[in-house]
């Protein structure tokens, strides 16, 4: 170990890229030679200037020419190199064949190298291969990425993100990164939810929004719906799937401009169809959050966290509903996307 130290502080700490720190890190041991013993000893006084009594033989002190300011006897003053810069060198549990030898060289070369997080830097530096992940602690290099807190929770029954691809199957429209962005109206995406959800919730972020959006069809935007059948289609006198169906109406609507409406309906040949007052006053730059509930024979229609309708849609029959639609869904065979409509963090529970 001792070899390696003195081959460490004279050649790791000047390095200035990761490359030549990595391979002094892995070679510090086999680069090393008997050449830097002096002579016999027993205690430290029997040596030479800069030199230590290490096991009977008197070798360079690695430690030479490093200020007792730069590390105190506790592992680092607060004015010779900052807690930011890494690790207390004498905390790391790394093995020393790993680091070539010496963990406070390494730490040193951080820091001389301007690493603001030593252990980083280190993580980087040393191959995998040449430092065991069992040698490794946890807390100062993970392993793995941040656990994503989206649509944590409860009984998920389907979870997108919708950045760059979907489970469901996508018609029209383009995923950008930020989520599913709607071109034409008959964009749409949509799920076989593969099981009967009884009760449950959609909850969604759309952003485009607006009294003067574009698409739709004679200023009518249905953007989601839940049903009973394949189909997503309700039929013109409600005799056709079981529906839970939000749409959006712009400034084209005939009677009522920039407002939403829920309607819902078991397929018995009515609905109802409460509608928020006009005059939502949205910007095409906000993102806003939607969630629909059903259970019980009743739907509730959530934006940004506040319940602003509800709807009954049974007559105390089951429903199997089971199918998802999201951009348009398919009333009387027309699309009815609004288009400019960004979609994203779809979460199903049941």
């Amino acid at each position: 170990m001792t070899y390696a130290r003195h081959f460490l502080s004279d050649s790791v700490a000047p390095a200035r890229n990761l490359t030549s720190l990595a391979a002094a890190l892995v070679l510090g041991h086999a680069a090393c030679t008997p050449s830097a013993v002096s002579y016999s000893c027993e205690v430290d006084a029997d040596c030479a200037g800069g030199e230590v009594c290490q096991e009977g033989v008197c070798l360079p002190d690695a430690d030479a020419g490093r200020a007792d300011a730069g590390r105190s006897d506790t592992g680092r003053s607060d004015t010779g190199r900052s807690d930011t810069a890494g690790p207390d060198p004498d905390a790391l549990s790394w093995d020393d064949a790993a680091l070539g030898g010496d963990a406070a060289a390494v730490v040193d070369a951080a820091a001389a190298d301007g690493a603001a997080d030593a252990a980083a830097w280190i993580d980087a530096s040393v191959p995998d291969a040449a430092r065991p992940d069992a040698a490794r602690p946890d807390a100062a290099l993970p392993d793995t990425a941040p656990v994503d807190d989206f649509c944590l929770g409860g009984d998920v029954v389907l979870r997108e993100r919708l950045s760059s691809s979907s489970s469901g199957q996508v018609s029209g429209g383009s995923f950008t990164g930020e989520g599913w962005r709607t071109s034409g109206t008959g964009d749409q995406i949509s799920w076989n939810l593969g099981e009967t959800v009884s009760s449950g919730s959609i909850e969604f972020e759309a952003r485009g929004f607006h009294a003067d959006v574009g698409g739709c069809f004679w200023g009518v935007c249905y953007y989601v719906g839940l049903f009973e059948e394949a189909n997503g289609d309700k039929l013109a006198d409600y005799t056709g799937s079981a529906f839970i169906e939000s749409r959006f109406h712009n400034n084209q609507q005939e009677n009522f401009h920039d407002t939403i409406k829920l309607q819902a309906g078991d397929g018995d040949g009515s609905m109802q169809e409460p509608m928020i007052p006009p005059g939502l006053g949205w910007s095409a730059s906000e993102w806003h959050r939607f969630r629909i509930e059903w259970g019980g024979g009743q739907s509730r229609l959530y934006l940004d966290g506040a319940q602003r309708l509800s709807a009954n849609y049974g007559t105390g029959r089951a429903i199997d509903w089971r199918y998802l639609f999201l951009g348009t869904t398919n009333y009387k065979g027309v699309g009815w996307a609004a288009t400019g409509v960004t979609y994203r963090d779809l979460c199903v529970r049941r």
